[in-house]
C-alpha cells in the first residue's frame, strides 16, 4: 500500500531483521481510514 500521507489516525511504523544478508522488511499501519489494518512484509536479498 502506497500513499498513506492523510491516514495519520492510528499507529504506523516499520521494522527491519537482517539474517546474514537477507533483509526483512515488516511495515505496519492501523488506521481507521484504511478500513482495518494491514501488514506487508518485504524480503530482500543482499548479494
Amino acid at each position: 500500500m502506497k500513499g498513506t500521507s492523510g491516514a495519520t489516525t492510528g499507529s504506523e511504523g516499520s521494522v527491519t531483521y537482517s539474517f546474514g544478508g537477507t533483509v526483512i522488511g515488516m511495515k505496519f499501519c492501523d488506521s481507521y481510514t484504511l478500513s482495518g489494518n494491514y501488514a506487508t512484509i518485504e524480503f530482500q536479498s543482499e548479494g
